[in-house]
């Protein structure tokens, strides 16, 4: 029995890239909100807060162990309370490695009951950060959705390239482009 391999047909690949493109610009929309509300926390006001919960928490995804920091933290403002989990600014809800050492440093570092400085959006106080700036993870995840946009405008103008060699178009605009050519060298 002989394999056969299957080619994407030209509206498969305009579908399969837009997908790409599309997943991509989502990727990248997220690291750019990150790095903007990174640059901007850097000059948000503080308030102290204390630490509420910390604790590792571990789930089973693919047959693996992964572990995350599950982290929340209290404060006030206005007289008004707030909770929140969110530590830096990076994309995302969290993360998570199947590396517990990263989880443990940080409910090292944020241990229940600790007293830390809150870093919020005076416009939005319920936003809140406990590390203010951009986190180097931004630029990967950036990086991660260019790749994907290009890998889908590849896709689809393989599609398109498809389309164009097979009703001849590119043909014909080579044959015009050359017939021009030769007009010019008469004259």
């Amino acid at each position: 029995m002989v394999a056969t391999t299957r080619k994407l047909s030209w509206y498969g690949s305009l579908i399969f890239g837009a997908l790409f493109i599309g997943a991509g610009y989502f990727i990248v929309h997220l690291a750019v909100d990150a790095y903007r509300m990174g640059e901007a926390s850097e000059a948000w006001p503080t308030v102290q807060g204390s630490v509420i919960h910390a604790k590792v928490v571990s789930s089973l995804r693919n047959g693996k162990t992964h572990y995350s920091a599950d982290i929340q933290y209290a404060y006030r403002i206005d007289g008004k309370q707030y909770k929140s989990g969110r530590i830096d600014t990076s994309p995302g809800t969290g993360s998570s490695s199947s590396d517990s050492s990263g989880a443990y440093e940080v409910v090292h570092d944020y241990p229940v009951g600790r007293v830390v400085s809150v870093y919020y959006d005076p416009s939005k106080p319920w936003v809140s950060v406990l590390e203010p700036g951009m986190p180097t993870t931004t630029w990967l995840v950036f990086g991660i959705g260019c790749v994907f946009m290009l890998m889908g405008g590849w896709i689809a103008l393989s599609g398109i390239a498809r389309v164009l060699l097979g009703v001849g178009m590119l043909g014909v605009l080579t044959f015009a482009w050359l017939k021009e050519d030769k007009k010019g060298d008469k004259a």
